[in-house]
């Protein structure tokens, strides 16, 4: 696969990079997207504590949140293999890009949730355009993000 500059009118353009740009892309709005759709705690909100002890049965304590992990870490065991296999393809280094855009979409959560806790408002803009910037959809009003939700319900 030959992924050449190419020279279209005046301007030059990397194809290769924009492969990569979109790859980025989509992959951080899967993450993004798992992410938030995973960690709502609507049924066990029934509780000062976020657990509903009623409806845990032999799951434990615990139980609830190690379902959510389990289920994240099979989507994102396809999501990381998926990579992989293009990462040989692309001749670019896979588990770097995977380790980049998770860690940004967990940053971008932990500082959106910071900014409501301080009266300093803090710069979420992400300057390149060609990164993927995550829409976190409030699900109630305490939480802006999956961060603060599982924060939240796991203090208690």
């Amino acid at each position: 696969m030959v992924l050449d500059k190419v020279l279209m009118s005046v301007t030059e353009i990397e194809p290769k990079e924009i492969l990569i740009d979109g790859l980025r892309k989509e992959l951080c709005k899967k993450m993004a997207n798992m992410l938030h759709q995973e960690f709502i705690f609507k049924d066990l909100e029934s509780t000062s504590t976020g657990i509903d002890h009623s409806k845990q049965g032999a799951m434990g304590e615990f139980g609830v949140y190690e379902a959510k992990f389990l289920r994240i870490k099979a989507n994102f065991v396809g999501l990381k293999r998926s990579i992989e296999y293009i990462q040989d393809f692309l001749n670019v280094q896979g588990e770097k890009i995977w380790r980049e855009e998770l860690s940004r979409i967990v940053d971008f959560a932990v500082e959106k949730e910071a900014t409501r806790l301080v009266s300093k408002k803090l710069d979420l803009n992400i300057d390149d355009e060609n990164t993927y910037k995550p829409e976190f959809d409030p699900v109630d009003t305490l939480d802006q993000t999956f961060m603060g939700r599982l924060l939240r319900n796991i203090l208690g």
